[in-house]
C-alpha cells in the first residue's frame, strides 16, 4: 500500500502558515526564547492560549460582518500565535522535545 501523501494544496497551506508561525516567533523572540528559555505550568499555557485565541475570535468576527481588511492580517497573527503556544504545549504536556 503507498505511502498516504498530502495534496499539494494541503502541502500549500502548511508552507503558509508555517511561514506565519515563524514570522510570529520572531517578532516575539523580544520576550525571550519560548522554546527555550520557558519552563510554562499547564496554567500558563491554558491561560495565554485562551488570550489569544479571543484576540483571534475577534478578528475573525471583524473579517466575517465585513470589516476592516487590517482584520484579515489580525487573523493570520493570532491564529500563527496560537498555533505556536500549541506547539510549546505539546513539547511541555506532549511528546515533542526540546
Amino acid at each position: 500500500m503507498p505511502e498516504p501523501k498530502l495534496s499539494e494544496a494541503q502541502e500549500n497551506l502548511l508552507t503558509l502558515f508555517t511561514a506565519n508561525m515563524r514570522v510570529e516567533m520572531l517578532a516575539n523572540n523580544n520576550k525571550g526564547d519560548m522554546v527555550s528559555d520557558w519552563n510554562a505550568s499547564a496554567y500558563e499555557l491554558i491561560a495565554e492560549t485562551s488570550y489569544h485565541f479571543a484576540k483571534l475570535t475577534k478578528a475573525m468576527l471583524e473579517v466575517e460582518r465585513g470589516g476592516l481588511e487590517s482584520a484579515r492580517k489580525d487573523v493570520d497573527e493570532f491564529s500563527a500565535d496560537v498555533a505556536n503556544y500549541m506547539a510549546k504545549t505539546s513539547q511541555v504536556f506532549g511528546t515533542l522535545t526540546k
